[in-house]
This record gives C-alpha cells, sequence and structure tokens, in this order.
C-alpha cells in the first residue's frame, strides 16, 4: 500500500458528509446548517472531501470547528474556509442557523482561482477564520448572495454556470474584503503563481520527503530564490515550510488515528518510531504520546 493511501486511510472521504465521492466537475451545492447536522445531532465527525471546497457561514448560534490539529469556536456572524484536503468536523449548538456552500476543485482551479487579487488564493487554498462585520450591510449582502445562488442551483437556466460564476465571484469577494479588514490579514507580499505551486508540491510530496533542493529543482528556480520568495509568502524559510507541513501530517495521524507510533511513522515516509518522535519533539517541544493524549478531544 503506498504511503499517501495509508495515511489517508482513518479518515472518511466524502463528495457531501455522509455520501459517496463524487465527479463533477462544475459541482456547486448550498444547504442550511441544520439540514445534515440536526439529524446527526448537530456533529458532523471529522473527514474530507474528495475533490470539494467549502464555507461555512454561521449565521445565528455557536459553532465547534475542527480544522486539522486546531480546534476554533464562534459565536454568529463568522465565515470559515476549508480547503480540499482539509481534515474537518464541526460541533453545533442546537438551531444554530447558517449555510454550507460546497464548490468543485476544478470548479475553481478554472475560475476563482484566476484572480488577480492574490489573498483570493489564500482564502481558497488554506483554512481561514472570518469574522464578519457587525454591519448590518455586510450580513444582508451575504444572505442576499446565498439566497440568489440557492436559486440559480435549483432552476435550470440557459448560461446558468456563467451565472453562478458571477454570483460565487460575488460572494467570495464579500468574503475577501472582511479577511482584509480582520487581524488575520498580513501585509505579506506574495508571488501568487509560485506560491499556489509551491503549495500543492508540499501537498503532493510531503510524504516522500523531499528536500528544500528537490521543491526549488521542481519550480525551476534556485534554492536562494525559493528561501526569499517563503520569507515573503509565509514570514519563514521554505526548510521551514516543508518541516511544517510534515508536522501537519505527522499531528493529523497522532489526532486522528489509532495506530501504532511503528506504523505512522512508516506511513509517513520515517524509518522507524524513533526517528520519527525524535523529529517531533524537535519540532512541538512535546512527544508524540503526550500530544497525542492532549488532543484526545476530537476523536468521537
Amino acid at each position: 500500500m503506498n504511503r499517501r493511501h495509508q495515511a489517508d486511510s482513518d479518515i472518511p472521504r466524502y463528495g457531501l458528509y455522509g455520501e459517496s465521492a463524487m465527479d463533477e466537475t462544475d459541482f456547486v451545492h448550498i444547504e442550511d446548517i441544520e439540514t445534515r447536522s440536526a439529524k446527526n445531532d448537530w456533529l458532523i465527525k471529522p473527514h474530507r472531501h474528495h475533490g470539494m471546497f467549502q464555507m461555512l457561514y454561521l449565521q445565528q448560534g455557536e459553532a465547534e470547528v475542527f480544522v486539522d490539529d486546531a480546534v476554533l469556536q464562534a459565536t454568529d456572524n463568522w465565515v470559515f474556509t476549508l480547503p480540499v484536503g482539509s481534515i474537518h468536523g464541526f460541533r453545533f449548538s442546537p438551531g444554530t442557523k447558517g449555510k454550507v456552500l460546497t464548490l468543485s476543485e476544478t470548479f475553481i482551479n478554472t475560475g476563482l482561482l484566476q484572480s488577480d487579487q492574490q489573498d483570493m488564493q489564500t482564502i481558497l487554498l488554506e483554512a481561514q477564520q472570518i469574522p464578519l462585520e457587525a454591519a448590518r450591510e455586510v450580513v444582508f449582502q451575504m444572505d442576499h448572495c446565498m439566497t440568489w445562488l440557492e436559486g440559480e442551483i435549483s432552476a435550470e437556466r440557459p448560461a446558468r454556470k456563467l451565472m453562478l460564476e458571477r454570483q460565487l465571484g460575488v460572494l467570495l469577494v464579500l468574503v475577501l474584503r472582511e479577511y482584509l479588514k480582520s487581524a488575520i490579514s498580513q501585509d505579506v507580499s506574495r508571488s501568487g503563481e509560485l506560491a499556489s505551486a509551491f503549495r500543492k508540491l508540499l501537498d503532493d510530496r510531503v510524504l516522500d520527503q523531499w528536500r528544500v533542493d528537490d521543491y526549488a529543482m521542481a519550480l525551476n528556480i534556485s534554492v536562494s530564490t525559493l528561501n526569499r520568495y517563503c520569507h515573503d509568502w509565509f514570514g519563514e524559510s521554505s526548510k521551514r515550510c516543508i518541516q511544517q507541513r510534515l508536522l501537519r501530517e505527522m499531528k493529523r495521524k497522532l489526532v486522528y488515528s489509532s495506530e501504532s507510533l511503528e506504523k505512522i511513522a512508516w506511513s509517513l515516509g520515517f524509518v522507524d518510531a524513533s526517528y520519527f518522535s525524535r523529529v517531533f519533539r524537535k519540532l512541538t517541544g512535546s512527544t508524540p504520546k503526550a500530544y497525542r493524549n492532549q488532543k484526545s478531544i476530537v476523536q468521537y
């Protein structure tokens, strides 16, 4: 069994939660939070989506959102973006109101990611928690966009895809504006095309234990150039970026898997559990066992 398959095997993969994966290239779906959550006791267990981006729009109520190894909390008027491949789950207070938007990866790659605004790529490619201004106008606009999209999705009208692209663009610009206003936003200059390519390589090659020069060669740039770009994009060295991406997989396996350290180490490309433990402790200051025990809150 290849490492990537084994590393992902413990996490359910869905199209929509609880449903089999789908292969629609232009899939767009919106539903109320309560539609799927109420019948599951307001708990959506950790899972991944097959080639799907999601956005959670929390209008009213309380939500606890699990994204990889992080636990985020929010009450009223928040947006969470959940990129393709992220492990996530939710616990809502009964009666929570809001919407869940699901888009196919292909839909994003052929349209929404073509924006010249690099921060748009950030909210699509990285998990974000974005507060909405209490100002009534912003919430009204978000609600209006969601209602319009729901109507367009349910109808079979000419030029439907074009209309969906335009309206999704409006919705995401509203989210982008709120992201730029929030403290989450960082004033970092990014080269979007290379940043996206580097992120994708990190996702594709994380289990192959690539070195910095391997990534630089794949991007057709020098090691020093990659380091300079990484400091611009992420505020840290390329080596650190690679370590943190690997650490994310290490944490995921410890939190969401009951496998032994030996099996986890092998699945992530380490020669043995001792080396895995040394690397994990160096990066976190904690042993794998202590971290797993501490994060057991997300085990259902």
